[in-house]
């Protein structure tokens, strides 16, 4: 049994398929199934149940899946503790929403890479509806964690509270239609007037719309929903109506004579961001990814071009 069939088995019964587990450590197909089948047949015991449409852990190869971890963590500690230290090392993958990337995700990757040279991030970003997404990839391995808005997630997750972000509701500064230069109060009027610009149903963002305004007991007649939160600002300075930002973005543009407050006797909630991560993943750069993204976040950064 060595280390590097260990490896191929832990990303074989982390991952959803084969081909998948490959790709996570630079391997064909075959090679993975290789080194699989090599550990099976050192251990005298089959560790997975080919004969579905999919490959599943024997009894086993759960018994054997719940020390593989350790395993190569103690391998790796033990590398890092006799050996000469060059850090962390390889390929992580990381899922990020389009407004973590758009302001604090910089730093944390110029931080990560600052501490470990040989460590190679990979962003996977996506805007509009990605906290489901990247639920499912965190979950069969695709990505070795995420950033995401929200406060529902997957049993087979651990989630890690970071912070909260504050949103503000805007218009274009000089907004007038039909000779209505309208005022700086939410209103249900100036509502029915101009129409709501969101994020599509599902997201974050828009439940936090959503809540304000039942709250309010606004009704929304007219709605233009966007699957970019950069599109949604871009929409608002236009004058295509009103919706919230980013209290960072808003602040940014307001300033530059781009948009102007709206008021209520209501507030905004405010949208948690979570660390998911695997329960079972144990591997240390797992700690060092939650630890340096919680010296990263930092939802008040405002990305260059917001103040172009």
């Amino acid at each position: 049994m060595t280390l590097k069939q260990l490896e191929a088995f832990y990303w074989a019964a982390s991952c959803k398929s084969f081909s998948l587990a490959a790709g996570r450590l630079h391997l064909s197909t075959s090679s993975l199934s290789k080194r699989i089948g090599e550990l099976e047949q050192s251990l005298g015991r089959e560790l997975f149940d080919r004969s579905g449409h999919k490959a599943t852990l024997t009894a086993a190869g759960e018994m054997l899946f719940s020390r593989a971890a350790a395993l190569l963590q103690e391998a790796e500690e033990t590398r890092r503790a006799v050996g000469e230290s060059h850090g962390l090392s390889g390929v992580c993958r990381i899922g990020a929403g389009e407004l973590t990337a758009l302001s604090w995700l910089p730093t944390f990757i110029r931080d990560a890479q600052r501490k470990h040279p040989n460590l190679q991030i990979e962003s996977v970003v996506e805007g509009g509806s990605s906290r489901g997404a990247f639920q499912r990839s965190v979950t069969d391995g695709s990505l070795d964690c995420a950033v995401v808005a929200g406060e529902s997630w997957h049993s087979g997750l651990q989630a890690h509270h970071l912070g909260d972000a504050q949103f503000e509701w805007v218009i274009r500064r000089d907004m007038v239609r039909a000779g209505n230069s309208f005022g700086n109060q939410l209103t249900q009027e100036l509502l029915d007037s101009l129409g709501l610009i969101s994020l599509p149903f599902g997201t974050a963002t828009s439940q936090l719309v959503e809540n304000f305004l039942n709250a309010k007991g606004l009704v929304v007649k007219r709605r233009l929903s966007c699957n970019s939160s950069a599109v949604v600002a871009n929409f608002l300075v236009s004058g295509l109506g009103i919706g919230i930002l980013p209290r960072s973005w808003a602040q940014s543009m307001i300033e530059r004579g781009k948009l102007r407050s709206l008021s209520s006797d209501s507030r905004l909630g405010t949208l948690p961001y979570y660390f998911l991560c695997r329960r079972s993943d144990r591997r240390p750069i797992v700690d060092f990814l939650l630890l340096t993204v919680r010296e990263s976040f930092d939802p008040t950064l405002s990305s260059d071009w917001v103040a172009a």
